[in-house]
């Protein structure tokens, strides 16, 4: 089962992202409901690497981060520079322990970002200020 979430309207139009909920299976997202050739559509990855319910590295059954992130980095027609941003977002870890990873030149309502929590568990405690981080992150994207 595929999930979209977005702002709501047609399908695909206004999706600001797909998820595949519990891992399993990779599709990317050309292929997601036979929906080949939709438009680009923002991407975040919030990602821990001591994930051991979804491996960071992947495994036999689904790709790695890094995989989907450039799926996506190449659906969303991004250029190859990255940026780097260090981020205090799992309450469980202090300091500033993620590190956010930008595609640069992507479209301007598609960006890719890969959000590694370093040492974060398969759930983290979201602070506060990450969550506003998040939200305000996401609403840049808004169609």
């Amino acid at each position: 089962m595929w999930r979209r979430w977005g702002w709501g309207g047609d399908r695909g139009g206004s999706a600001c992202a797909i998820e595949r909920p519990g891992g399993g299976e990779h599709r990317h997202a050309d292929d997601a409901d036979g929906e080949a050739g939709h438009e680009p559509v923002a991407y975040l990855r919030l990602h821990s690497d001591a994930d051991d319910v979804i491996p960071y590295e992947g495994n036999a059954r689904m790709p790695s981060a890094a995989t989907c992130i450039a799926r996506w980095r190449e659906t969303n027609s991004c250029a190859e520079e990255v940026s780097e941003e260090r981020l205090d977002l799992d309450g469980h870890n202090h300091g500033a322990e993620s590190i956010d990873q930008r595609s640069e030149g992507c479209d301007a309502t598609a960006g890719v970002h890969l959000m590694t929590m370093v040492g974060s568990g398969h759930v983290p405690q979201l602070t506060p200020s990450a969550q506003r981080l998040l939200l305000k992150l996401l609403m840049t994207y808004r169609r």
